[in-house]
């Protein structure tokens, strides 16, 4: 639900719910299945600050030590690849004494 307020979290919950029937019968066997039965593990982190809001360490760092504008350019092959060039270069002109 991108929130970090489980009032907001709830509200949404709900609101999803009593919509259910329109919702095509594929997500609503995923929300069955995945957010419904999960809900409170799903949200135990809005409650308890202590714990990461996603277990994916890499995803953790990301998030919190670069800007949007640059975790942008990781999403496309590109972006990595013209990232990890100069990232190389700077490296390289670093490290390599002539």
């Amino acid at each position: 639900f991108r929130t970090y307020n489980s009032k907001n979290s709830q509200k949404r919950l709900n609101k999803l719910l009593e919509d259910f029937n329109r919702i095509p019968r594929l997500l609503q066997r995923f929300i069955k299945q995945k957010i419904i039965l999960d809900y409170k593990r799903l949200t135990t982190f809005m409650e308890n600050t202590k714990i990461p809001r996603t277990s994916n360490t890499v995803e953790n760092y990301y998030r919190q030590t670069e800007p949007e504008q640059i975790k942008n350019k990781y999403k496309t092959k590109k972006g990595i690849l013209t990232y990890l060039h100069y990232k190389m270069k700077n490296w390289t002109k670093k490290h390599i004494k002539k």
